[in-house]
């Protein structure tokens, strides 16, 4: 994983975080819900993508697995 990519996830991490933070702050339990909702979706998306680029990497190096 390069060094970008996991900036990358650190920063959506951050930005929910203190997101679910303030919603909690607000009240608002509806708003914190739909958060850790689209956080747990983006992570298992990208846990999936991740997945299919390191078999596309195997695949182009005649790997099998």
């Amino acid at each position: 994983m390069t060094r970008v990519r996991v900036l990358g996830y650190a920063a959506w991490i951050a930005f929910f975080t203190i997101s679910v933070h303030v919603g909690i702050q607000l009240g608002e339990t509806v708003l914190v819900w739909v958060l850790v909702g689209l956080f747990v979706v983006w992570a298992v998306s990208s846990w999936v993508v991740e997945r299919q680029a390191a078999a596309r990497r195997r695949a182009d190096r005649g790997e099998r697995r």
